[in-house]
């Protein structure tokens, strides 16, 4: 063999080997959740044992006498390769240019805002001071001595003020903003605008992956110290499916845990932030997040495109009416809670972005705010729908995070208004003030 051959022989090798060598470094890099052996599993083994004794082989081929038709398939294999390589690697790079600029450096996960509680799941720890910071928002946090989102203690309801005790998930407590631009905070400001400052307080007391059922345990056995004389309950999509296992989520170390997660899922997150961890890269790939984003592909994986479609199925099948049954009887148990105090209660219903998009036909993005005044209005109980305000504003793309599920800044601040302006509409049923009222001028937003 002649030394021109034989150099582009080693090319074509090489070449081969760097193209190919992909799916090998993903199970080599891949921490098993599990092992059996150092940090595989035996699935992974198998496959990276199969795999890379089909690479060897396929690389060392160069150097043997092959017929025609395995040179062409060869030949073919490595240009399908290359081509999906350098396809994903453009797509990749025009993807991270057409990106917003990261506005942060997102920091190291140290929570500790949260504490196990043996009737609600998990609470937040009193008198704790955080930054929240990822790439996207930056936010600071602190709870009170009564454990909720606030800078003040709030003790003992003094004369002539009127308080709202605002209860929900992750969209209430609004980690993403600071505290006066969560939509409780927002919805203070707005009533102070009515009552004046001093004679109403709103209290933020939303926590993460709360649905209805830990809504109205929490208000059960915590919101007698608060005093409300209105509980406002925000509603999100997932609470149908945060009501079907309310033990699931508690808390460890301060930070939330899923009570089917163990230490390897802990240690299987910590490693693919590591530099090496081609799974890590892939996770914060901007092209891998579009294609498992898009529909055809959700489709594919999952067999469905949209996670909460029972939510808003038009005609609802068995499992969609199980889901609801329990909304129902733990809304039943919350207005009965909110009544033992002497206060009443109020609904607040906050879409996703999904929502404000067409949905597949047979589902209906407004089905569950109609379905949940369905059970409310007979029992006197008023719902704020959110939804129709996003979908006529005129920048939706600006009311949600790119990269985070919640609403930004702008979509809190709509919520919040919208809700002052229901709960305003409703104030003679829900016992604001009288004398304030008929002193006030009626509010007003444009749009």
């Amino acid at each position: 063999m002649s030394e021109q051959p034989a150099r582009m022989t080693w090319v074509l090798m090489g070449v081969a080997a760097l193209i190919l060598c992909g799916p090998l470094l993903y199970w080599l890099t891949d921490l098993a959740v599990q092992p059996v052996w150092w940090r595989f599993t035996r699935r992974q083994l198998f496959w990276a044992a199969l795999y890379g004794g089909g690479l060897v082989a396929f690389v060392a081929s160069y150097r043997w006498p092959v017929p025609g038709f395995v040179a062409s398939t060869r030949a073919l294999v490595l240009g399908v390769a290359a081509t999906l390589l350098a396809t994903g690697l453009l797509g990749e790079i025009v993807l991270c240019w057409m990106e917003p600029p990261t506005r942060f450096e997102a920091l190291p996960f140290a929570d500790q805002r949260h504490a196990a509680d043996p009737d609600v799941g998990h609470v937040f720890v009193p008198n704790v001071t955080r930054q929240l910071q990822t790439t996207e928002f930056r936010s600071t946090w602190k709870t009170n001595g009564e454990g909720v989102r606030a800078d003040r203690d709030y003790g003992p309801k003094p004369p002539g003020v009127f308080r709202v005790l605002v209860i929900g998930d992750s969209f209430t407590a609004g980690g993403q903003v600071d505290l006066p631009e969560t939509y409780p905070g927002v919805l203070d400001s707005e009533l102070a605008e009515t009552f004046g400052r001093g004679h109403i307080e709103v209290v933020n007391a939303g926590h993460p992956a709360y649905g209805t059922v830990h809504a109205q345990r929490w208000v059960e056995k915590f919101a007698a110290r608060f005093e409300p004389d209105v509980i406002v309950h925000g509603m999100t999509p997932n609470d149908l499916v945060e009501n079907l296992r309310p033990e699931l989520v508690t808390a460890k170390d301060g930070h939330l845990h899923w009570k089917t997660s163990t230490p390897g899922h802990k240690a299987r997150y910590e490693d693919r932030q590591r530099w090496y961890s081609v799974p890590g890269w892939l996770d914060r790939s901007a092209l891998i997040r579009r294609i498992n984003g898009a529909p055809a592909i959700r489709q594919l994986r999952f067999g469905f495109i949209y996670p909460h479609r029972h939510v808003y199925q038009a005609e609802q099948d068995e499992t969609s009416l199980e889901r609801y049954a329990i909304v129902y009887e733990n809304l039943e148990r919350l207005q009965a809670h909110t009544e033992a105090q002497g206060a009443r209660l109020a609904i607040a219903m906050i879409p996703f972005r999904e929502q404000l998009t067409e949905l597949r036909p047979g589902l209906d993005a407004f089905a569950y705010a109609r379905r949940i005044t369905a059970w409310a209005t007979p029992r006197g109980v008023p719902v704020i729908d959110t939804l129709p305000a996003f979908r006529a504003h005129p920048s939706p793309q600006d009311l949600f995070w790119q990269k985070d599920a919640h609403c930004t800044a702008a979509g809190y601040r709509l919520v919040g208004e919208t809700l002052a302006e229901g709960l305003l509409a409703n104030a003679s049923a829900l016992g604001f003030p009288a004398e304030a009222l008929d002193a006030s001028e009626p509010m007003s937003h444009s749009r």
